[in-house]
């Protein structure tokens, strides 16, 4: 259409938010929040993913659960 503005974002958030708005009619300034939201939620979901990858993955046994680091058990003190 002529009237429409498609910043051709690719198939990330970004582009599937300008996509949608395109396709809504929307333009000017709701087009443009539409765009910063799935910009916004983009961040977000890599933020999540960095998290979870993170968290679970690469410091998996690294400790306790508790904070303190992994330590021997507690045994009893041999005397010779």
């Amino acid at each position: 259409m002529p009237g429409d503005h498609h910043l051709d974002g690719g198939p990330g958030p970004v582009g599937i938010a300008d996509s949608w708005a395109v396709h809504a009619h929307l333009g000017g300034p709701l087009q443009l929040g539409a765009v910063l939201a799935g910009h916004l939620g983009g961040f977000g979901l890599l933020w999540v993913a960095q998290f979870v990858i993170l968290d679970r993955v690469l410091f998996t046994g690294s400790h306790n659960g508790a904070g303190a680091p992994r330590t021997a058990p507690a045994t009893a003190l041999r005397t010779n």
